[in-house]
């Protein structure tokens, strides 16, 4: 009879080692994938021209654009990966954009800003848009 109960306490320690570790690698792996991308690519927006933003997997290139403060910003995003994407910017947002599409948006710079693909988990990947007021 004990031998029964050291197994069954071992097999209840083995579960509980296994949610833990299982719970840990959702919350780090993530933040290890987010670690693995490759640095920012800043381009510094000028009044009057239009930024061209290309998404290449999932990620924006560039991913910081610097503008003026009361700039306006008109991005023009190519989708030259090989999946759906979209980019949510304030209050507006792109139309889903399948491989090779285009579409366009403008904004008025007034605050530092963060944009980011909407589709489940991109945004979590790291498919963010960082718009910085110089």
């Amino acid at each position: 009879m004990d031998k029964q109960i050291q197994n069954f306490t071992w097999a209840l320690f083995g579960l509980a080692m296994a949610a833990v570790l299982t719970i840990a690698a959702q919350h780090v792996a993530p933040q290890l994938l987010m670690a693995e991308q490759q640095p920012a690519q800043v381009h510094q927006a000028q009044a009057g021209n239009t930024v061209q933003v290309r998404i290449e997997g999932l990620r924006f290139v560039p991913d910081v654009i610097e503008a003026a403060p009361g700039q306006q910003l008109d991005i023009e995003l190519h989708n030259t990966g090989d999946m759906t994407h979209d980019l949510v910017l304030g209050s507006k947002r792109t139309a889903l954009l399948h491989p090779g599409q285009r579409d366009h948006i403008s904004v008025t710079v007034d605050r530092s800003m963060q944009g980011w693909c909407s589709l489940p988990g991109h945004r979590q990947q790291g498919m963010v848009l960082d718009i910085r007021m110089r």
